[in-house]
C-alpha cells in the first residue's frame, strides 16, 4: 500500500526550512552558508564549548 500525499510548493518549502532549522540551527551565518555548514558548526562547537569546559578548574 502506498502513501500518496499532495502538498504545495509552499508547503514543501516550510517543511524543507523547517527541517534544515532542526538539522543545523539557528546560526544566522550557518543558516545563509550553502556549503561546509558542519565545518562551521564544528568550529564554533571547538571555540564555545571546548574552550568553555577546557578552562573549568
Amino acid at each position: 500500500m502506498s502513501l500518496i500525499v499532495k502538498i504545495s510548493l509552499s508547503e514543501g518549502l516550510i517543511a524543507f526550512l523547517m527541517i534544515e532549522y532542526l538539522y543545523y540551527g539557528a546560526y544566522p551565518i550557518v543558516v545563509l552558508e550553502s556549503k561546509d555548514k558542519i565545518k562551521l558548526l564544528r568550529s564554533y562547537f571547538d571555540s564555545v564549548i571546548v574552550r568553555d569546559f577546557s578552562t573549568v578548574p
